[in-house]
């Protein structure tokens, strides 16, 4: 029953990472905001990325969101290898 409940849980902590990869895909195209697809992604990546976001910039680049990426990734690891 534990295992059941953990893999559910690492399940949807993946998919929401997957969520963060497509809200940062996502900035580089003009918004719609028409499109529903568009605005959930956004809305629910922002939620995790948008303290990251200028944090780190190099040449108009912002580099937040990667490392934001990055420590949620890191998180993960470390919560489910336990």
């Amino acid at each position: 029953m534990f295992k059941t409940i953990l893999l559910v849980f690492y399940i949807l902590a993946r998919l929401y990472q997957v969520i963060i990869g497509f809200a940062m895909v996502l900035t580089w195209f003009p918004r719609s905001s028409e499109n529903l697809f568009f605005r959930f992604v956004s809305a629910a990546g922002d939620c995790y990325l948008g303290p990251f976001r200028g944090l780190i910039g190099l040449a108009g680049i912002d580099f937040g969101p990667l490392i934001a990426l990055g420590i949620y990734e890191a998180i993960i690891s470390f919560a489910f290898s336990l």
